[in-house]
């Protein structure tokens, strides 16, 4: 169960961080940087709930109001979404101003007054999406996430490594496994068995693989097996 766990951990974490640094570092590399304005400061809030008799939703409110509907139904009943957001003054590429909402998280400007420069990336194609350049910081998060997930890959198949590499440096061929010999009829039994009378006869050790036992399955002759009719 904990193998299991890990894995299925070990593949989320993989494939978080090899997406998350793969949109990135796409968006770096095909967006404009510019130096956008930091005009002002805003909170957005979204309440979930469910109405009786319908399946629960989630909708947009006053942060104030919010919470007054919270506190007015049940805390058990309702769930508040608080999100702080920047709107940002970006400069396009053709000269124009575009006012764009970011999420403040997103631009760690918490800290930042009215007003400030703040250097951005936007898609030329989806200009509402602005990022903070990609920086080494960042590069080394995605890549830690990256790395946890691999270890915890590693303990999930720990075992199949661990065969692999000892078999890798013993230097000996792995053992095939013979497949599961068929069942066989009473005369196939009957020509195995004078098969290795004669072989008692002649002083030679009773000796039965799982290739003879198939070929006796097939309708192999008698002469496949030494015997002479």
């Amino acid at each position: 169960m904990l193998r299991v766990k890990a894995g299925m951990f070990g593949t989320l974490c993989v494939v978080a961080g090899a997406c998350a640094l793969f949109a990135e570092a796409r968006h770096s590399l095909t967006g404009v940087q510019v130096s956008a304005v930091l005009v002002d400061q805003f909170e957005q809030c979204q309440v979930e709930f469910q109405p009786k008799g319908e399946s629960r939703r989630k909708e947009p409110m006053p942060c104030q109001g919010a919470f007054a509907f919270r506190a007015a139904i049940g805390e058990n009943k309702v769930r508040v979404y608080k999100t702080v957001l920047a709107l940002l003054r970006v400069p396009m590429a053709d000269g124009s101003q575009r006012a764009v909402k970011v999420d403040m998280a997103k631009l760690d400007a918490f800290l930042m007054p009215l007003g400030s420069s703040v250097r951005v990336v936007y898609d030329p194609s989806k200009p509402d999406d602005v990022r903070l350049p990609l920086t080494l910081a960042r590069v080394q998060s995605y890549l830690s996430l990256l790395g946890l997930g691999v270890f915890l890959l590693a303990i999930a198949f720990i075992g199949p490594i661990l065969r692999a590499v000892l078999w890798a440096f013993s230097g000996k061929d792995r053992p095939i496994a013979d497949e599961a010999a068929p069942e066989l009829t009473r005369g196939q039994l009957a020509l195995l068995g004078r098969r290795n009378a004669l072989r008692d006869r002649a002083g030679i050790a009773p000796q039965s693989s799982c290739v003879e036992v198939r070929m006796a399955a097939i309708g192999g002759s008698r002469q496949s097996f030494g015997l002479r009719p």
